[in-house]
């Protein structure tokens, strides 16, 4: 984790541009629409893990419907997937853990410095070794393979990533914790802070280009040396994001009063800087009891835009927001907002449809003001005035007629690949006229052809996704081998054939389809689910229609009915031909992608 008070000294002055840009920019990216409902991040550590473990039905429903996002760790959360849907999985930006083996087959991953020492992430580092290298972003091979880990990851049905460490200021050193400048390996020279920022820019650009379906949080420091408005890098690495991560939020002990550089103005000032390019923030906390907690949420209802989100990341944190100790005051509603922030009786003040809030900066002397009457505060009493010491806040509630925005729960994306992390649901096999009694099970491709008569038959078990879930999409994707110029419909197969045995004659041994190659109405269903029409070698994905979307359904209510699929045209002269799951490259095997969401 970032953020820490010591880093707190190493900005530039040039910060200081900043503020005159973010003049402008708070009334620009104001945004009413339910500003003032908290959406809760929770930061599922080690910690929070007795919470997941064997939660039941209530326990799950009740996480849903309190926790937006949730912080989760690969694979441990892999199997909570289908029950939470908004898990952000996390992913180091470029940590290298000590005893990795990579160390050892790619040496050259690691930075170092000007004498080929290894240098490290300076964090958790004693007797001259830290706890994770600094992996060289600078490195196609290397960047390619982190990756394809957070490509494995998403492939489990997260959301999305959080990434850490995604440091525009220098966060390299030795093993002491001291800032050594990495050798960079395309020059041959010391590492400029330039070179550094550029690399990582780009790192953050291709990931962002990989998953542009999944969202993605930066948990960078957000004062970097240096930030301005003009700073390409930053603005790059802000546009590659869903969300930058706060991980102190209003409550850091670094912050001051005043207008200065490390003024609680220019933090707010920050995150008006991230909204007008376009991205939202998580305002992650770490008020350790009711009067912080107040202050922490005040301070995120100030520059709430509506998709913003709150968490709670303090030591203690999980006396206040797991599910036996929620504190209440998360819950509050105050509605829309009227405007923006603005500065009234030397206090920053927000008004809301049902509410205000209202924050006394760190470093101010103590003010009492007088908010008129209808007012209660978190504790359900009524006020007409409050006194706020410095770095204190309240949030105020009046009655009023409101409606809670329902926020929906993502949807989650499961693939289903033979191989792929261990998945071993599916099955396919050609069948062929002209050996009618011939099992083609072990093949490694897949034949369509009508004047020859192939078809070819698949399924995939998909009883990992919850019965109530609705699905939205449904995608197959497979790997063309020869292609076609014909179009091959696909339909539902009735029959419960068996891979090992299924011929042109039989669906299974003993069994004859009704009509031999599947023929009839009785062995397979009349209404196309979609079209395979695949005219160039290499990946090609096919997506269902709404029969398609309606039979996949009834798979995940009723697994038993899950017969699979299969592709023909009676009229094709030409042969299509794609891998089969029985391909030496899992990459290469047909694989079914299906989007849901759950109720």
């Amino acid at each position: 984790m970032e953020n820490l008070p010591f880093i707190q000294r190493f900005i530039f002055a040039s910060f200081l541009s900043l503020l005159l840009f973010c003049q402008s920019v708070n009334a620009l990216t104001f945004s009413p629409v339910s500003a003032g409902q908290v959406r809760f991040f929770n930061n599922a550590n080690w910690e929070f893990d007795p919470f997941i473990d064997n939660a039941s039905s209530t326990d799950q429903q009740w996480m849903k419907s309190h926790y937006y996002r949730m912080l989760v760790h690969a694979p441990y959360f892999d199997t909570e997937n289908t029950w939470y849907p908004g898990g952000l999985a996390y992913v180091d930006a470029y940590a290298i853990y000590v005893g990795d083996p990579i160390v050892l087959t790619h040496p050259d991953w690691v930075m170092r410095d000007a004498q080929g020492n290894k240098l490290f992430i300076p964090w958790a580092c004693q007797n001259g070794s830290c706890t994770q290298y600094a992996g060289d972003f600078s490195n196609p091979a290397y960047k390619q393979y982190r990756i394809q880990q957070m490509s494995t990851a998403l492939a489990q049905g997260y959301k999305g990533l959080w990434l850490d460490d995604v440091n525009f200021t220098w966060r390299v050193g030795n093993g002491n914790g001291d800032f050594v400048a990495p050798i960079d390996k395309n020059t041959g020279k010391a590492m400029t802070l330039d070179a550094w920022r550029a690399y990582l820019a780009q790192y953050m650009e291709q990931i962002r280009a990989t998953f542009p379906n999944n969202e993605i949080t930066h948990n960078t420091i957000w004062f970097a040396d240096a930030v301005d408005a003009q700073n390409p890098y930053i603005n790059r690495e802000i546009d590659a994001a869903d969300y930058i991560n706060l991980e102190r939020g209003g409550n850091d002990d670094g912050l001051v009063g005043g207008t200065g550089e490390w003024s609680y103005s220019t933090f707010l000032k920050f995150v008006d800087y991230v909204h007008g390019r376009g991205a939202d923030v998580i305002m992650m906390d770490i008020g350790t009891n009711t009067s912080e907690l107040e202050y922490g949420m005040a301070t995120w209802l100030l520059i709430s835009q509506g998709n913003d989100l709150l968490g709670n990341n303090a030591d203690n944190k999980l006396a206040w927001s797991a599910p036996n100790t929620w504190w209440a005051g998360y819950d509050s509603n105050l509605g829309n907002a009227s405007g923006a922030r603005y500065s009234w009786n030397n206090l920053l003040r927000r008004d809301f449809a049902c509410g205000l809030v209202l924050v006394n900066e760190p470093e101010a002397a103590t003010k009492t003001v007088s908010v008129g009457s209808g007012y209660k505060n978190l504790a359900g009493l009524a006020v007409t005035s409050v006194t706020l010491a410095a770095k204190q806040a309240a949030v105020l509630k009046k009655t009023c007629t409101t409606t809670s925005v329902v926020i929906p729960q993502p949807p989650v994306l499961k693939t289903f690949q033979q191989g792929l992390n261990g998945y071993t649901g599916a099955k396919d096999v050609a069948i062929y006229s002209a050996s009618p009694t011939r099992n083609l099970g072990s093949a490694s491709t897949l034949g369509m052809q009508g004047t020859q008569r192939r078809s070819s038959l698949m399924a995939w078990d998909v009883s990992q996704i919850p019965v109530t879930a609705k699905v939205q999409k449904v995608d197959i994707s497979f790997n063309t081998t020869n292609a076609s110029v014909n179009n091959f419909a696909i339909y539902e197969i009735k029959q419960p054939w068996v891979e090992s045995q299924a011929t042109w004659n039989n669906y299974a041994t003993g069994k004859t389809w009704v009509s031999v190659g599947a023929g009839s109405a009785s062995d397979r269903g009349t209404t196309s689910l979609g079209v395979f029409s695949s005219r160039a070698l290499g990946s090609y994905t096919l997506t269902l229609n709404s029969a398609g979307l309606a039979l996949v359904q009834n798979w995940v209510k009723n697994p038993a009915a899950n017969r699979g699929i299969i592709f023909n045209d009676n009229l094709a002269a030409d042969l299509a031909t794609v891998s089969s799951k029985e391909d030496a490259a899992v990459n290469k095997r047909p694989k079914l992608s299906i989007t849901y969401i759950m109720p």
